[in-house]
């Protein structure tokens, strides 16, 4: 891997939430690179962190952990394909806004 594409990359964490269970999903993704992957049915609460070097499960990309959470539950059904942009899009309709690393 080059040096541009380790210096953002991403963790992206998918909970799905109903019936008193919580599955849960985790991809990794290096800055500039697209992830594609089948989802499940259902509804999800999605969270991502974002930093320059990856320090592992625990501490994530360090001190300087960039997390975010959707402000609204995504709905994925079998009908459609879904995409996702992590980094703030203009007219996006994916808004997300910072959360304490308790709350990932």
């Amino acid at each position: 891997m080059d040096n541009q594409r380790w210096q953002r990359c991403e963790l992206l964490r998918e909970a799905l939430r109903g019936e008193d269970r919580c599955a849960r999903r985790f991809y990794f993704i290096y800055g500039g690179l697209t992830l594609t992957t089948d989802v499940p049915v259902g509804f999800f609460v999605i969270k991502h962190a974002a930093g320059e070097t990856w320090c592992g499960e625990r501490e994530l990309f360090g001190a300087k952990t960039a997390l975010r959470k959707g402000r609204q539950v995504a709905g994925f059904d079998e009908d459609h394909t879904y995409s996702l942009f992590l980094t703030p899009q203009p007219h996006g309709n994916f808004p997300t806004d910072p959360i304490p690393r308790s709350e990932f």
